[in-house]
């Protein structure tokens, strides 16, 4: 077993400092042999396990290096991790134009790997992935104010790969539709038809209900988009 494997062991049983001892002997051995993939995934499973220690600003530094060799040497994989990550960090510390930043380059990067799956299985596994990085996205947006592009980001990419897996499984779901178009076809449906159209969108880690309501024109108010975020963390503990 290596020393990278050990330290996944140990952090796995939430032995920290164990684990960061291994990971940083990893390290220096991947640095000394020049191994540049060694070294991405080394730094990636330090950031790992000193946000979990509560240390941020150390595990942003490190995600940050792992996500420069990433790009380096093309490990699609791991970059995608270290956005991920970093994106989680930044939300965590309230920088949410920058963890939106982050969201969207993990979205797009997975995408484009959409083309290289082989099977339903692996698409299967790369939505999932996707879906989990929207959620995230879709909570900085909320968080950040910007409620009707949390609205047209929180599922559109499980939809469009939902989409692209039954219509042409060749296709990338990161299509070029306009979402801002979306939404304004949306307010005119609401108008014309004189309802209100209504969204639901569960955020697993956070244990969160996001309702958004989409009104449209009336004569005492315009066409608007307006977020309700329920709690339900309580109902899950019954």
């Amino acid at each position: 077993m290596t020393l990278n494997n050990l330290g996944n062991v140990y952090q796995a049983l939430g032995e920290l400092p164990r684990a960061i001892e291994l990971y940083e002997q990893s390290l220096a051995i991947f640095r000394e042999t020049n191994n540049r993939p060694g070294q991405a995934d080394t730094l990636g499973n330090l950031g790992n396990a000193y946000k979990k220690t509560g240390d941020p600003e150390r595990a942003i530094q490190l995600f940050k290096e792992s996500l420069a060799i990433c790009r380096e040497v093309g490990r699609h994989s791991a970059e995608v991790n270290a956005l991920h990550n970093l994106a989680d960090l930044y939300g965590e510390k309230g920088d949410f134009v920058r963890a939106i930043d982050y969201y969207r380059d993990s979205l797009h990067l997975q995408s484009s790997s959409w083309t290289r799956m082989k099977t339903d299985r692996e698409r299967a596994a790369l939505l999932q992935q996707m879906q989990k990085t929207a959620k995230g996205l879709e909570t900085a947006l909320l968080q950040d104010g910007q409620v009707e592009s949390a609205l047209l980001e929180a599922d559109v990419w499980r939809a469009r790969g939902l989409c692209e897996t039954l219509c042409a499984p060749n296709m990338s779901p990161d299509d070029t539709r306009e979402t801002r178009d979306l939404m304004a076809a949306m307010k005119r449906y609401a108008s014309k038809s004189g309802s209100v159209i209504v969204f639901y969108s569960y955020v697993t880690f956070a244990k969160t209900m996001n309702i958004y309501v989409v009104r449209g024109d009336t004569k005492n108010q315009s066409a608007s988009c307006t977020c309700r975020s329920v709690d339900l963390s309580d109902y899950d503990r019954q």
